[in-house]
């Protein structure tokens, strides 16, 4: 289910992390709210190798929003 949330709907792009320097320290950002999920990366998660691209709170909204298309969308075609 969240492999879905590594693309966008729209685009069909694959995001990528956003990564930025706090006072030397590197930080990853949510995606849509740009809120730090992680600060101290590590070596592979500065080269882009993470999984994290949403905080809880964006990836649950991703996670209904995508449940509601998918009901729209079985009930468009059940009719």
């Amino acid at each position: 289910m969240f492999s879905k949330l590594k693309y966008d709907p729209v685009t069909k792009k694959k995001f990528k992390p956003i990564i930025k320097f706090n006072g030397g320290y590197g930080a990853i950002l949510c995606n849509k709210c740009s809120v730090i999920i992680k600060a101290g990366l590590t070596l592979s998660e500065f080269n882009g190798k993470t999984d994290l691209l949403f905080c809880d709170k964006c990836a649950l909204e991703l996670v209904n929003k995508m449940f509601k298309n998918e009901d729209y969308v079985q009930r468009t075609q059940e009719t």
